[in-house]
């Protein structure tokens, strides 16, 4: 009777243990989101100033290459 006793206390222990830790992780994964959604934050997409920008070079807005040719008349 003792050993069925300690092993349904293992086991509720367990249990909310997981159900500890799946709260932490659902908590987590929307922090996770949350950072993910400022970092894609750009003055484009959003009321920040370009100079918020940072460092990083935006994206050419031409598809059109370099013709190889020399500029000038």
């Amino acid at each position: 009777m003792d050993q069925v006793t300690t092993l349904e206390q293992l086991l509720a222990t367990a249990l909310r243990r997981i159900a500890e830790l799946e709260a932490a992780l659902a908590t987590m994964a929307e922090e996770n989101a949350d950072l993910r959604r400022q970092l894609a934050r750009n003055s484009n997409n959003s009321s920040k100033p370009p100079s918020s920008d940072g460092l990083k070079k935006p994206a050419p807005r031409s598809l059109r290459g370099k013709s190889g040719k020399k500029s000038g008349g």
